[in-house]
């Protein structure tokens, strides 16, 4: 066997070129080997590792929780879940913009450093590095408000945020307050999370309770140092001698707090982007907000809890679960109780119902029950969607399957039912009701509007008058369901949502919920043309409320008289000549049979109800105008220049009017005015929606066109502007350009059509002209003159505070409302 192996190896040398190949490979290895002999040292002992002094600063590793940026990937790309990547800059007042700012910076000499790249810098360098004092995530001095003191009762929105801890500690804004128990990782990853996104609040401080954990929260601790260290984050950690249970580990963290507000977080809580300023921003938008808790989203990016509902026999069920975000569950709504997993409360009048019921033990039933306390006491409890979180279920007290939970909660249910009998039987509704229903009982009624689309208060003055009825319903308990005929951008879809209203933009959803509705209303002639008889049909016992906007008869009558830029008649002559003429008079009955098929209809003008009341209809109606208020005090003449036009470019009548300025009234103002007054001079156009670009009244010298602005340079070009002008042939209603010039202060030239039914006097409130010349001299006199100016600026503030003001519309609806038998 032996001779035969050796054979097959030898047999391939026989050739001499095998051989001499071999013998090179040979020699080449043997003097590898050789050489790396040669060149070997003794390698020296190795170093001990030096002991870290005590105290060095460790650069913490901010790497997201996965969790979080799963969900903050999902949230980026759905176009109507969360308030961050939507447009929200562009919504002065609604949000923050910093409220999808990356990540909290750090700087230093060596420039700015995020939380993500922290972990690179060397401890030395990082020991040098603090944020700016304004930075979120510290401590920021905020101005002392008086405490509750020995108070008997219920604290006021004002006095609720008033920091009621020693008055030598910082001033915080928001106090976080994590209880853990053994899941160190978890808790640690989920304050990373909390600190990524502290921007959003002016300052905001860590408080985490250890309820008596099995082993050392290391993870935890490390965390905390490195943010006090590194950023000057306030942070505690506090350790109970045992594990007393959820309740107690949150009311002793909350009794350590400082901040003006408490967030209660679970560790399988893990916020993202935006969520901080969409919670604090709704204390601001709803002053009757004792809790709010964000739109929980769980595994495979379904909703976990979108505000809780409880029943009459003390059950309990999460609205939404299992369901992908839907038009149903992504709006500001009043709810029954939020999950203690992520809810944010005054801490003052946390403190005042005496915190989460310790009767509950280890957990269940609390955070429903501090949420019939916080009601019990005069407040609400709302789900604000725009705050997204992900919420990891079972991580904490296990699944909903398991024995030990299922006990719990059994246990914790009889408590709470003998606790709040006498509420649960009077206020709540039993289970058999319809879950969207019972979704919705914290709402006394339910109103359905119907419009052309969803309001767009940057872009016209019907839309600033509907959101002011929404903010009148909504504070009268009204729950609002708004279906838009036209959908054009998600973003004004998303602004409703954030006050509150429910936008459904599917018509067979709305048709399948049924009538749920104690009052309808429907805007503008054209749409309650297109649904009378589906609303009769889907609700016939149902009050209508006709919302007219303008009367189109006499709009569309104008219009067509108004040829060649001649003042249309006066409005019986108006009203002769409409219905001589078929198309009109046609326009005019669809009108009034309309209004005939309402419960009650609604003008925003004297003169316009004087016209319905001719024709004797036989319905109420009532006025609910354009609603404005006075911008300031009183404003200065000095340092304007130039007249200002404000109107929708897609309203026909605007664009007449503009035409009709240009052409007529324009180059008689440049006659009179001298060389250096028309360098200055300026015809300054904003209006949206205008489709033909090359609208030549827009494109002569002395004209300036803006298109659609933000609200912000609306304000800069009233507040630079000497005049605003309305010199309108055609239209009905109440004109908000002038109102709204008006409220800054701003004196306004009109014509008699543009002021009708709005309470003017000429010479003293604005000045009047019809003619091209007479509306030329009547421009120049407060262009001229600033006696004259502030004499109109003052007269006009008044007039708007008068007969424009929130307080005159919401005594105005809640009077129609009262005669349809809803109050």
């Amino acid at each position: 066997m032996w001779e035969g192996g050796l054979q097959k190896f030898v047999a391939p040398m026989r050739s001499p070129t095998r051989l001499y190949s071999y013998l090179f490979c040979a020699l080449l290895a043997f003097s590898g080997l050789f050489s790396f002999l040669l060149n070997i040292e003794p390698q020296p002992e190795p170093e001990k590792p030096q002991e870290k002094p005590a105290n060095s600063v460790r650069p913490p590793p901010f790497q997201p929780a996965p969790q979080a940026e799963a969900l903050w990937r999902h949230v980026s790309l759905t176009p109507d879940l969360g308030c961050c990547l939507k447009g929200w800059p562009a919504f002065s007042g609604v949000m923050p913009t910093r409220a999808c700012t990356n990540l909290t910076c750090v700087i230093s000499e060596r420039g700015p450093f995020s939380l993500d790249t922290l972990a690179l810098v060397e401890p030395k360098a990082a020991k040098a590095m603090r944020c700016a004092p304004a930075q979120g995530g510290q401590r920021r001095p905020r101005a002392k408000q008086q405490s509750l003191g020995n108070s008997t009762s219920a604290p006021s929105a004002a006095a609720a945020d008033a920091d009621a801890g020693d008055s030598s500690l910082p001033d915080i804004q928001v106090s976080v307050v994590m209880p853990v128990y053994n899941n160190d990782l978890l808790a640690r990853q989920a304050l990373v999370e909390v600190f990524r996104t502290s921007r959003e609040a002016d300052s905001l401080e860590l408080v985490v309770v250890d309820d008596g954990s099995r082993k050392r929260l290391a993870g935890v601790e490390c965390l905390l140092q490195d943010l006090e260290a590194n950023f000057g984050t306030r942070c505690l950690l506090l350790r109970m001698p045992s594990n007393k249970g959820f309740g107690a580990a949150v009311n002793y963290g909350v009794l350590k707090s400082v901040g003006a507000f408490v967030v209660i977080l679970n560790t399988d809580a893990f916020v993202i982007h935006g969520w901080l300023s969409a919670m604090l921003r709704t204390f601001e938008l709803r002053p009757d907000a004792g809790l709010v808790g964000p739109l929980f989203i769980g595994s495979n990016n379904q909703i976990t809890e979108a505000g809780g509902i409880v029943y009459s026999d003390g059950s309990a069920a999460n609205y939404g679960r299992f369901f992908w975000p839907h038009e149903n569950y992504t709006y500001l709504r009043r709810v029954d109780y939020v999950s203690a997993a992520c809810v944010m409360a005054r801490r003052s009048l946390f403190s005042y119902v005496s915190g989460l019921d310790l009767s509950y033990g280890r957990g269940y039933y609390e955070d429903t029950d501090l949420a019939m306390a916080v009601r019990a006491h005069g407040y609400h409890v709302y789900m604000q969607p725009l705050a997204v979180v992900y919420h990891q279920e079972g991580s904490t007290l296990g699944t909903d399957e398991s024995e030990e939970k299922q006990a719990l909660m059994t246990a914790n249910r009889r408590i709470f039912y003998s606790k709040w009998l006498p509420q649960l039987s009077s206020q709540h509704v039993p289970p058999s009701t319809s879950i969207h229903r019972a979704a919705t009982q914290r709402y006394k009624h339910h109103i359905l509007w119907v419009d052309d689309m969803i309001p767009e208060p940057d872009g016209d003055s019907g839309s600033v008058r509907m959101y002011h009825l929404w903010h009148v319903l909504l504070s009268e308990g009204f729950h609002i369901t708004f279906f838009p005929n036209m959908f054009r951008y998600m973003h004004y879809a998303l602004m409703a949502r954030t006050h509150g209203v429910h936008i459904v933009l599917n018509r067979t959803s709305l048709v399948q919920r049924g009538c749920p509705y104690d009052v309808i209303g429907v805007s503008r002639k054209p749409v309650f043309a297109a649904w009378q008889r589906l609303l009769h049909v889907l609700c016939p016992k149902v009050p209508i409320i006709f919302d007219t906007v303008d009367l189109a008869f006499i709009r569309e009558g104008r219009l067509a008289l108004s040829n060649n830029y001649t003042m249309p008649p006066s409005i019986d002559s108006l009203i002769a000549t409409i219905q001589a003429y078929p198309q009109l008079k046609q326009l005019l009955d669809t009108e009034l049979q309309l209004v005939r098929k309402s419960s009650v209809s609604l003008v925003v003008s004297d003169s316009e109800k004087e016209v319905l009341d001719r024709f004797k209809t036989g319905v109420p109606v009532h006025i609910v105008s354009n609603i404005y208020e006075p911008q300031g005090n009183r404003f200065k003449c000095e340092g304007r220049r130039g007249v200002l036009f404000v109107g929708n470019m897609a309203h026909e009548p605007n664009r007449q009017a503009i035409t009709f300025f240009v052409d007529s009234i324009l180059p008689l103002i440049l006659k009179m005015l001298t060389p250096e007054e028309i360098k200055a001079f300026t015809f300054h156009v904003v209006g949206a929606n205008l489709f033909d670009k090359d609208f030549p009244a827009l494109h002569k010298r002395h004209v300036s066109y803006y298109g659609h602005v933000s609200d912000e340079q609306l304000r800069a070009l009233y507040l630079r502007t000497r005049l605003v002008v309305a010199p309108l042939l055609a239209g009905a209603g109440v004109k908000g350009k002038i109102s709204q010039a008006m409220s800054f202060g701003v004196p306004v030239v009109a014509t008699s059509v543009a002021v009708e039914g709005m309470h003017l006097n000429n010479g003293t409130d604005c000045l009047i002209a019809d003619k091209p010349a007479l509306f030329a001299a009547a421009v120049l006199e407060p262009y001229r003159s600033c006696p004259k100016w502030q004499e109109l600026s003052e007269h006009g503030l008044h007039h708007v505070a008068t007969y424009f003001s929130k307080q005159s519309a919401k005594a105005s609806l809640l009077q129609v409302l009262s005669t349809l038998g809803v109050t």
